[in-house]
């Protein structure tokens, strides 16, 4: 289930939110996401739709990893850990690293 909830997106977020309510259904769950997993939810689509927008398009390479380290920034601050971080990416931990130390020389 968390197979379908984190990595599968679809055109329309009303179909999203029906599968989201039927995985709850099957679950047993009465409560919706909570804030964590919308976040998480969000930001997977909008990586996803830019990140496969950008693939199409030849010599994006940079602009990809613009995209990488800004959710990178994002979910650093709000605590995830490296591990997180790459797994939610699908990016290694060292990967994630290195942006995370390009980032701090970038600020100082």
């Amino acid at each position: 289930m968390d197979f379908i909830k984190f990595y599968l997106s679809f055109e329309h977020m009303e179909t999203e939110l029906q599968l989201d309510h039927l995985i709850d259904l099957v679950e047993g769950k009465k409560e919706p996401f909570g804030i964590r997993e919308r976040i998480l939810t969000e930001l997977a689509r909008q990586y996803k739709e830019e990140g496969l927008q950008e693939g199409r398009e030849e010599g994006r390479e940079e602009e990809r990893e613009e995209l990488q380290k800004t959710f990178v920034q994002k979910l650093h601050s709000k605590g995830y850990t490296v591990e997180e971080i790459a797994d939610f990416l699908e990016i290694t931990p060292e990967k994630v690293k290195a942006i995370l130390r390009s980032l701090d020389q970038t600020k100082g």
